[in-house]
């Protein structure tokens, strides 16, 4: 029933009496029809046979019904259990989990000579075999193309207003004058025309202009103007890209902005999301010695790979950095949105353990004994992956 015949009722303006006496089709016509088709293929076949569900939630159809008791009366009898042969079997749904990858010669050999960033990293502690297929085969997801603009596509755009807006205030103290939102304004018209067109004068682009134009404009009156006004504060670079050597290791990274306040160096990182969970760190949860507490204790090793990029070509004492993801996605703009590495705690004491861990991974990913293996939290990592039809995880979420 509800499959032969489907029986919906027509989601009409026109109600179901309206419609008899104007003679428009109704469902009991459309069930008619179908009684009609069921009727002929029946009659007409020498072999027929029915499958149906029941149960506490789905019964027979009536058509089914019908020729059950036309049997009945032929063979008078009310017991039509004779005309029913009942089958049941067992299905096993469970579902395999991907295998672990062994590194070959030459994936070993690609390996030590890979130059690791920290989204490869963050990719690695989430999921091996993610790393193993981003990162050593290569493989991308396909790209869709459509006329809407992505929220990536987005996310480049806004850091490439940052960039050229304070790229040249950069080497002087900013000042209050620096924090002009007309200024911010055009780079966004210049920068938009230059990305998208000329023609955003109406429509979804338009809007979307505006939308940038009134955050970035918030973040330069709400968030940096107080900074300016309460501290000393010197851009030293803008998208500085970072290439260092640690243990043998090639590291590589690109900052958005590196500026000095008051004595104190700050990496800072844009974010345009708003929340900050899936960066944050809890060292509460983390244990060295507990290969698998790090993935749980640690969101994104980003900001102390920064850390350790920067400090390793400034000589910089760590005592003397900060780093922080600034959120532009959230709603209002201040203080709060700023997420800051130490957070109040000892620069050493944060960082320590997280140099460990990065330097832990960067041994075990390089090392020809340690396999590539699948995530132990298939739960919060492979539903949104763009690997889980290979891994066949693509059940999960």
């Amino acid at each position: 029933e509800e499959i032969l015949p489907e029986t919906k009722k027509e989601e009409s303006l026109i109600p179901f009496r309206a419609r008899e006496i104007l003679g428009l089709p109704t469902y009991i016509d459309k069930d008619k029809r179908t009684a009609y088709h069921f009727d002929t293929l029946i009659h007409h076949a020498t072999d027929v046979h029915l499958f149906f569900i029941e149960n506490d939630k789905k019964e027979r159809s009536r058509f089914v019904e019908k020729l059950l008791w036309e049997r009945q009366k032929k063979d008078l009898t009310h017991d039509a259990r004779r005309d029913i042969k009942p089958i049941s079997y067992r299905v096993n749904l469970s579902n395999e989990g991907p295998a672990p990858i062994d590194k070959t010669s030459a994936v070993a050999l690609f390996l030590k000579d890979f130059t690791f960033s920290a989204t490869a990293l963050d990719s690695y502690l989430k999921c091996p075999l993610k790393f193993y297929y981003k990162s050593v085969l290569g493989l991308k997801p396909k790209q869709d193309v459509s006329g809407d603009i992505e929220r990536s596509d987005l996310g480049i755009f806004v850091h490439a207003v940052l960039r050229d807006y304070f790229l040249e205030k950069k080497g002087r103290k900013l000042l209050e004058a620096d924090m002009d939102r007309a200024q911010m304004d055009a780079l966004v018209d210049d920068l938009f025309t230059k990305q998208y067109g000329g023609d955003s004068s109406s429509g979804a682009l338009y809007l979307l202009k505006r939308q940038v134009k009134r955050h970035l404009g918030e973040f330069l009156t709400e968030y940096c103007l107080p900074l300016v006004n309460e501290n000393r504060v010197t851009v030293l670079s803008c998208e500085e890209a970072i290439d260092v050597r640690v243990n043998g290791f090639r590291l590589k990274g690109r900052i958005d902005k590196v500026e000095r306040r008051n004595d104190k160096m700050f990496i800072v990182d844009y974010k345009t999301g708003a929340t900050p969970a899936y960066v944050a760190i809890d060292l509460k949860k983390l244990s060295i010695s507990e290969r698998g507490s790090w993935q749980k204790a640690i969101g994104s090793l980003q900001l102390p790979f920064y850390i350790l990029l920067y400090s390793e070509k400034t000589k910089t004492r760590i005592a003397d950095m900060e780093a922080l993801f600034l959120f532009l996605g959230r709603f209002k703009m201040g203080k709060e949105i700023e997420q800051p590495l130490w957070n109040g705690a000892d620069p050493d004491a944060v960082y320590a353990p997280l140099k460990t861990v990065i330097l832990k991974l960067l041994a075990e990913i390089t090392d020809p004994a340690v396999s590539f293996r699948p995530t132990e939290d298939q739960k919060g990592t492979c539903p949104g992956c763009d690997y889980k039809t290979i891994c066949g995880t693509q059940w999960r979420g």
